[in-house]
């Protein structure tokens, strides 16, 4: 089969000030996805270039992509779009933000843009794959993180802890 016949995913990359976005342009290209930039309101470019998935880089990952994320969760026709998140992976809290507000994986920064890449491409073909988003999973935390995480979450209130009467 030739590589003409062969559909390859539209990625729409969205944020900026990512010091891997070059590199990181030119890796996910050669692992088969076709990237689109985001110019402009990001629900627009969503709708404009009905991307197969949505790649959160730079500004719009901080917070694990919780303001884009809710953005896009307004629209009926955006909040269908997978999305992933380069994130950190140390830490669980932007993590589970990311989880929380709809995001289908948070890819791992590292030093390698192609790794960020494989494992991009790996997750967009499982969605295809699948046919539906998937929850991704949230990795490995120590036992510090969790404790840490839920005393947080009892702080803001979002947990809340009752008695029985």
């Amino acid at each position: 089969m030739s590589d003409a016949n062969v559909i390859h995913p539209t990625l729409l990359m969205v944020g900026q000030g990512e010091p891997m976005d070059a590199a990181l342009r030119v890796a996910l290209d050669r692992h088969g996805l076709r990237v689109e930039e985001c110019v402009g309101d990001v629900k627009t470019a969503v709708r404009m270039a009905a991307p197969d998935v949505v790649f959160l880089v730079g500004d719009a990952a901080a917070d694990g992509g919780r303001a884009i994320l809710d953005v896009l969760a307004i629209d009926p026709v955006t909040n269908v779009v997978p999305v992933i998140v380069l994130g950190h992976a140390e830490k669980l809290d932007s993590r589970v933000t990311a989880f929380r507000s709809g995001a289908v994986a948070v890819v791992p920064r590292t030093a390698s843009a192609d790794q960020i890449a494989t494992r991009v491409a790996d997750v967009t073909r499982e969605l295809g794959e699948r046919g539906e988003s998937h929850q991704d999973e949230l990795g490995e935390a120590t036992f510090d993180e969790l404790v840490s995480l839920v005393a947080q979450e009892l702080r803001s209130g979002i947990l809340t802890v009752g008695r029985a009467n």
